[in-house]
């Protein structure tokens, strides 16, 4: 025994012991688990992508809704709100104060690439936003009331609102309902109801 309580032999033993680190098969194996994991998370990180951008997009039209009833207001005119193509030929909405096609200068939301808007014969049905929608198509106006309008004139939506609907290739749905009061509310399809 040495001076300091260990061996000749047990200080050489410590000194070449094994080799630390991982083997091949180890590093293989973790690797295969991660793979796994990755396939299992990647589709679903996905999907809530897609549906994250089709939210986006009905907040912000729902943001440019109100924009323009107060810019009808404001002006003392009426306005209206246009879902279509808008600058650089995105898919979207503006509000058509220079006329029925986006114009430089209309105040305007582009939807992400993918995001569109969606037809309502289209769309899953047993949205129920507590009015009866006025027909597809019907162009929502604010008059300088700020209340929405069926026309350029003066016929208002008495009992009726209007809803847009957005989607997009994966089948996620939103949809934009304006009451006849003009209230504003994003719904959400989560695949069975809306939200």
């Amino acid at each position: 025994m040495s001076r300091f309580g260990r061996t000749r032999f047990e200080v050489t033993r410590r000194l070449t012991g094994p080799a630390r680190g991982f083997s091949t098969i180890e590093l293989a194996v973790v690797l295969a688990v991660v793979l796994v994991l990755s396939g299992l998370a990647i589709p679903q990180l996905m999907s809530t992508i897609y549906l994250s951008r089709v939210r986006a997009a009905a907040n912000d039209l729902s943001g440019l809704i109100q924009q323009g009833r107060i810019m009808a207001e404001r002006q003392n005119t009426t306005l209206p709100v246009y879902a279509g193509t808008v600058e650089t030929n995105a898919t979207g909405a503006f509000i058509g104060v220079n006329g029925s096609t986006w114009q430089a200068g209309d105040a305007d939301i582009p939807y992400a690439s993918g995001v569109t808007n969606g037809a309502a014969s289209s769309a899953p049905s047993g949205l129920s936003p507590g009015f009866t929608p006025e027909t597809a198509g019907t162009v929502l106006y604010f008059s300088a009331r700020a209340l929405p309008v069926k026309s350029s004139g003066s016929t208002y939506v008495t009992s009726n609102g209007v809803v847009f609907y957005i989607t997009d290739s994966h089948n996620d749905w939103a949809a934009v309902s304006v009451s006849a009061t003009g209230r504003s509310k994003v719904w959400m399809w989560n695949g069975s109801t809306w939200n």
